[in-house]
């Protein structure tokens, strides 16, 4: 994506069963994301209830 738009490296696209389990997915792949490569909190994450 970085070189076709300036916003985003990455885009990220799942599906789930519930608000709940993309939620988890959502979070689980930010806190992997930022342990390997030592990023601090200063990004948005979109959320299942954001819409």
């Amino acid at each position: 994506m970085k070189d076709i738009v300036s916003f985003t490296d990455y885009f990220i696209i799942c599906t789930g069963t519930s608000d709940r389990m993309l939620d988890a997915l959502a979070k689980a792949t930010v806190e992997d994301i930022r342990s390997k490569y030592k990023k601090k909190e200063n990004n948005k994450v979109s959320h299942a209830m954001a819409g």
